[in-house]
């Protein structure tokens, strides 16, 4: 799995039109970020905050590599890229999470997901079975407990 590190630094403030600000020893965004491409508020980020009630903001936008078993994130889009029959886990779905899991290589064998324990994807089965390049599911947040199948392409479900 390929580590993306977001920087977390903001340029100190120069004058009153930056989009920062130094208030009482604490960093205040102000302006627009951007992750992919893709620009957010600062008004957008604090009502994803405020919604979601616990503080957790979620990019469904960023993309993983994969090529060994391991934990897959459970938001953004995982591309598995390589690798000989993985054996992969997928913790508990949280509100607002996307989660798109695609086979682009295989050297040979499956790629098989499984829940964490009492998770489903569908209410019935807990693992999934990818067999052949692009093999894609595309799940999203249903409960704490439950995925929701958004897109199966010729992944197998079963319960395990």
């Amino acid at each position: 799995m390929g580590t993306y590190n977001l920087l977390n630094y903001f340029q100190q403030p120069t004058s009153t039109g930056d989009n920062v600000y130094e208030s009482a020893g604490t960093n205040v965004f102000t302006g627009t970020l951007y992750f992919n491409g893709v620009s957010y508020t600062a008004a957008q980020i604090n009502a994803v905050l405020a919604g979601s009630g616990n503080g957790t903001v979620i990019l469904n936008q960023v993309v993983t590599k994969y090529s060994t078993g391991t934990a897959i994130a459970v938001a953004g889009k995982a591309v598995i890229a390589g690798g000989t029959g993985l054996a992969m886990t997928l913790a508990a779905p949280v509100p607002y999470a996307v989660c798109d899991i695609n086979v682009l290589t295989l050297a040979s064998g499956n790629v098989v997901v499984t829940c964490a324990a009492g998770v489903t994807f569908d209410g019935t089965n807990n693992t999934a079975t990818f067999n052949a390049v692009a093999d894609r599911i595309v799940i999203g947040y249903k409960s704490a407990t439950q995925w929701e199948i958004h897109l199966n392409n010729s992944v197998t479900l079963s319960s395990v």
